[in-house]
């Protein structure tokens, strides 16, 4: 293991935190008042709160020789490095993406690293560093 540190989006941003009961609430009337059913208004319910999950709860992530591992709650994402297409960088994230030209699918693909305050374990220079250190050492063993 090169780099392991956790995130907690939520203490960081907690301001954000309101959008998620309204988008549910707002999921749960849809359901019940369009089809009369409190089963898809729970369904509505669960799905925002799934999809909040990554602000929601706390972020581990993992840099290893071999990839990238990020888990929270339920969800585990995992990228080797010889899969990364390029490395995007943001301000306070670092984003690996399997594509090496950009495309919309960037969006919805690949693995977020969101960092931690600098000079903690897992800050943006940090995360960085090692990422483009592994990505580089991967294409080399792959050409």
């Amino acid at each position: 293991m090169l780099l392991e540190w956790r995130v907690h989006l939520l203490r960081r941003d907690p301001r954000r935190v309101w959008a998620v009961p309204a988008a549910a609430t707002l999921a749960a009337a849809l359901g019940y008042g369009i089809t009369g059913s409190w089963f898809l208004a729970l369904l509505g319910i669960v799905l925002v709160t799934a999809a909040a999950s990554e602000y929601l709860l706390p972020i581990t992530y993992r840099l290893t020789t071999s990839g990238v591992y990020a888990a929270y709650g339920l969800a585990r994402l995992q990228m080797e490095w010889s899969r990364v297409g390029r490395v995007l960088d943001g301000e306070g994230r670092v984003k690996l993406s399997p594509f090496k030209k950009p495309t919309p699918l960037d969006n919805v693909r690949g693995i977020v690293l969101w960092c931690a305050p600098e000079g903690s374990p897992g800050c943006h220079s940090q995360v960085r560093s090692i990422v483009l250190k592994q990505v580089e050492a991967a294409k080399k063993a792959h050409a």
